[in-house]
């Protein structure tokens, strides 16, 4: 897995002109769901990773991908939490 994914926990793939990546961060926040960001900008390689469109949550264990939800769906909260 790259360098830059930690190996398990929440992580949010954004970019720095991106009102849904605010508002996905806002959702997790206000549940008190701890997560890490990834800048698009800084990681470009990201898109090896299928990352199509932002936001990109990816739910990790070990090293593996066991969630991905893309963009911003009216249930992205319970879509990231149900892994």
């Amino acid at each position: 897995m790259n360098s830059f994914l930690p190996r398990d926990g929440i992580v949010i793939v954004t970019g720095t002109r991106c009102p849904a990546c605010s508002v996905a961060k806002r959702l997790l926040d206000s549940a008190h769901v701890p997560y890490a960001t990834v800048q698009v900008e800084q990681h470009p390689e990201i898109a090896e990773l299928g990352v199509r469109s932002l936001p990109t949550a990816f739910v990790m264990r070990t090293g593996k991908v066991l969630r991905q939800v893309s963009g911003l769906p009216r249930d992205f909260l319970s879509q990231v939490l149900a892994a």
